[in-house]
This record gives structure tokens, sequence and C-alpha cells, in this order.
């Protein structure tokens, strides 16, 4: 968590901005649990970074990588 207005504006660029990519690899395969669980754990890693960041006050940097759901098989 952040008190500094500026630094959470851009923190929530870089969340917004990774979140639109994962609902745009939404299909009709993907399952709500999996989109769901998926985001909690991109968000965790977020949260992560921005407590590594604040504690050794560097620049947020957060890797850029493909974002997509991944699906189970669904065989039985």
């Amino acid at each position: 968590m952040t008190r500094d207005r500026a630094e959470a504006v851009i923190r929530n660029i870089d969340v917004a901005g990774t979140l639109k990519k994962i609902i745009k690899s939404i299909d009709h395969k993907t399952r709500i649990n999996d989109f769901i669980r998926y985001v909690d754990e991109v968000i965790n890693s977020f949260r992560a970074q921005f407590d590594a960041d604040v504690n050794t006050d560097a620049i947020i940097n957060v890797t850029q990588k493909r974002h997509s759901i991944p699906i189970r098989d669904t065989r039985l």
C-alpha cells in the first residue's frame, strides 16, 4: 500500500494494463474459476513487486510477459 498518490496512479496503470491483456485473452473455453485464480496470482505478483520496490526505493519494473489464462484439460 502507498500513501503517495503519484505512485498509486503509476501502479494502477501497470495493473490495469495487465488486467486488460488478461481479459482480452478470455475465450469460450475459459472457466471462471481459472480466470479468478489467475487474476489473483497476477495481483499477488504485483503486490510482491510493489512491496519489494518500497523496501528498495526502486522504480516499478514488472517483467513483461504474455498473459493468458491456463486452460485445464477437461477430458474425463
